[in-house]
């Protein structure tokens, strides 16, 4: 169930409760709450009791339909079962994700990266919103000056996005800047160091995520740290460990590509696996998810 269902859902309720109540309160005659239907008088207590407790049931409903509906309509049936430390037994390596972008407020699109292949997926509005993703046909595609003007890397390592409708798209130990509405890189390789990004001691970037539009999440390894855009350095005390202390209910230890769903909410793919996981509550939503749903 999305936001407008569920908005359109307790509308309905709370036009339904009203109606209950204006019957209820309604007098005829000698003042009793009755109705006159084919010379049958009915007591009005009966049917205007249930039209109430159809519009209240209405409007409670859609706080007991659980996210995960909204979130992940179509993977929800290929859980794996959590395991407690990533571990690259019984992986198999065509279905780790190198990089996850964020293209929802241009294009209504999401990608996702393997290698120097790409795929493109339909959020049916924004990402931000409802999470719902569905696979076009025709991928994947090969990452190429064609498919990505001006991007001078064939693979990816990361994606961020650092502003309304700008990205920055990481490999090795660079980045280059990337314009989402005019869909092409609009700057050369630039380097990862302490100038570009004052306080960080990676020098390669596995994965990378926006919080809220000011906090970057980067990770490298099994280590992460937090880099404000609007003091332009890394929060102090970073980095840190990937683990159940500064992650709890994480499974694993190293993030290889991560893209928001909303505020709180985010994807993080390890390995074959992915989580969505609230990074307000901090907990795991839901199960361990195989990426294999993702890319066939």
């Amino acid at each position: 169930m999305n936001a407008t269902d569920k908005y359109l859902i307790i509308g309905l309720g709370c036009i339904f409760a009203i109606v209950g109540i204006i019957l209820f309160s309604k007098k005829s005659g000698k003042g009793q709450n009755k109705i006159k239907i084919m010379n049958i008088e009915i007591e009005l207590s009966a049917p205007s009791l249930v039209v109430f407790v159809i519009g209240a049931l209405m409007i409670i409903f859609p706080f007991f339909i659980t996210s995960k509906v909204t979130l992940q309509p179509d993977f929800s049936a290929h859980a794996a079962t959590i395991p407690s430390t990533t571990s690259t037994s019984n992986v198999n390596p065509q279905y780790i994700v190198d990089a996850a972008m964020d293209f929802s407020r241009i294009k209504e699109t999401l990608y996702l990266m393997r290698g120097n292949d790409y795929w493109r997926y339909s959020t049916k509005g924004s990402v931000s919103t409802t999470g719902n993703l569905y696979k076009d046909s025709g991928y994947p595609r090969k990452i190429s000056l064609t498919t990505w003007p001006d991007l001078p890397f064939e693979s990816i390592d990361a994606v961020v996005k650092w502003s309304d409708y700008k990205s920055y798209i990481f490999k090795g130990n660079q980045f280059v800047r990337y314009d989402d509405r005019a869909d092409k890189a609009i700057s050369a390789p630039i380097q990862i160091t302490q100038e570009t990004f004052p306080g960080l001691s990676f020098s390669n970037i596995d994965a990378a995520f926006n919080l809220d539009g000011d906090q970057v999440y980067f990770f490298s390894g099994d280590e992460y740290a937090i880099f404000s855009i609007s003091d332009n350095r890394i929060k102090r005390n970073f980095p840190r460990k990937i683990n159940h202390q500064n992650f709890p209910g994480l499974p694993f230890t190293t993030i290889d590509a991560a893209v928001p769903l909303s505020q709180f909410k985010v994807l993080l793919f390890s390995l074959d696996r992915y989580v969505i996981y609230d990074i307000q509550s901090p907990k795991t939503l839901y199960q361990v998810l195989e990426t294999a749903a993702l890319l066939n």
